[in-house]
């Protein structure tokens, strides 16, 4: 070793999960100490937003315990949005996280447009839809009233993040089922229906992303994420319903009447 060379822990980064964890934290349980060494990873840059982190069995083998324990550590924080798992290739450092305002008057899209992010709304599809069950109950309308639903995702900076289902009532729009599908579907029903709601709900939920919407993702179906539900109203009518499910570590909520 010369006198230039760097010597200690942080001379080789690989040496920072070569480290017993029972030398960081001897009060913590393994998978804790774990946890905390590639946070402290994260958090000082040795990994990157989208990096790829080891496998459960190299993070295993690193630090000397079973791979449930070196599983529960990586699960404990895609829990806590620091990484994220992409199906069959893996966990990842998370990216910044997307500043969604569901009380906005500005619609999705151009809102993570104004974060600088790269976007892009994939359409999946079109069912044309009798109402009941859940959907009777939104629109609060008889069973058997006609209803399109619009299915998508979003992409956010090459990464699919969101899913989403927009369901219309098909009376407010005559003629919108012979039409093609236009993005962003509130600005598309303003423009040319002159729909426009003038009371918009809002409810959200933590959830385990479901079956439909995890496969358009790419994610398991055990995947955490968030659900919202917008329902708005015209003149006391029920005429849009959309849900999206998003993947729980890409989007950071804030709350804020803004101007309409």
């Amino acid at each position: 070793m010369t006198a230039d060379t760097p010597s200690g822990p942080h001379s080789d980064p690989t040496l920072l999960t070569q480290q017993s964890p029972i030398e960081v934290n001897l009060n913590l349980p393994l998978y804790l100490t774990i946890r905390d060494v590639l946070i402290e990873e994260i958090r000082s840059g040795l990994r990157a937003p989208g990096d790829r982190l080891p496998s459960e069995r190299t993070i295993a083998e690193d630090h000397g315990v079973a791979r449930m324990t070196a599983r529960k550590a990586l699960s404990i924080l895609e829990t806590e949005g620091a990484i994220y798992s992409s199906d069959r290739r893996g966990y990842f450092v998370s990216k910044r996280r997307v500043l969604y305002n569901p009380l906005s008057s500005v619609n999705l899209m151009r809102q993570m447009r104004n974060q600088g992010l790269l976007t892009e709304n994939i359409y999946i599809g079109r069912e044309i839809l009798e109402a009941k069950g859940w959907y009777a109950d939104r629109f609060e309308v008889p069973i058997g009233t006609p209803l399109v639903l619009e299915k998508s995702v979003v992409q956010i900076e090459g990464r699919r993040l969101v899913y989403g289902e927009d369901c219309l009532l098909l009376e407010a729009a005559p003629g919108y089922a012979e039409q093609p599908y236009i993005s962003p579907m509130t600005q598309n029903l303003h423009k040319n229906y002159g729909l426009k709601a003038n009371e918009v709900s809002a409810r959200m939920r933590v959830t385990n992303i479901p079956f439909v919407p995890s496969k358009h993702l790419g994610v398991p179906t055990d995947t955490m994420g968030i659900s919202m539900t917008h329902v708005r109203k015209l003149e006391g009518q029920v005429v849009l319903v959309d849900r999206s499910f998003w993947l729980s570590d890409a989007v950071e909520l804030e709350f804020e009447n803004t101007p309409k």
